[in-house]
């Protein structure tokens, strides 16, 4: 071999068997110090962001999707739809509580809402601490309509129905 290439593989080598021989003989104590200590600033970092949206309630609009924000509102049924059930009003709020309205008799109920991508899931509790709900597709949403989709009839024999809401003033 040439002596230009020996003095530079004799140097690598040299830096191989000395990095070999530091992570032989590292101390596991500092390791695992170091990795409760990572842990230990994951939880404070989730913390401070859970502290933050609770502060600023603009990060909690932020997340909502379009959908969500466009079903906040009083909803009352449009008259041509009426014959369906469903809730002849709804107040849907921006923190996912409810106010329903239900036929024949105006019965109202408080609850919860959660909408996963286009599906509005109804929850709410009757007497004695039976809960009940519901879900809808909900086929459209404007400024003044929403329109949403449920299934009547049997599991096996139904039809799509699509109820009209309009917004109230």
């Amino acid at each position: 071999m040439k002596p230009r290439r020996i003095v530079p593989t004799a140097l690598v080598a040299a830096s191989v068997l000395i990095l070999s021989a530091r992570t032989a003989f590292a101390e596991p104590d500092k390791d695992a110090d170091l990795a409760a200590r990572v842990r230990q600033l994951e939880k404070r970092v989730a913390a401070l962001e859970e502290a933050l949206k609770k502060i600023d309630p603009s990060s909690a609009k932020a997340s909502r999707t379009e959908v969500e924000n466009a079903l906040i509102g009083v909803w009352e049924l449009a008259d041509m739809d009426k014959k369906q059930f469903a809730f002849t009003d709804m107040k849907l709020n921006g923190d996912g509580t409810c106010d329903l309205v239900t036929p024949p008799d105006g019965a109202s109920a408080s609850g919860k809402y959660a909408v996963i991508g286009k599906k509005l899931s109804f929850s709410w509790g009757l007497g004695g601490g039976v809960g009940t709900g519901c879900d809808y597709r909900v086929d459209s949403v404007s400024d003044k309509e929403l329109v949403l989709e449920t299934k009547v009839g049997k599991v096996d024999d139904y039809k799509v129905v699509k109820v009209h809401y309009t917004r109230a003033k």
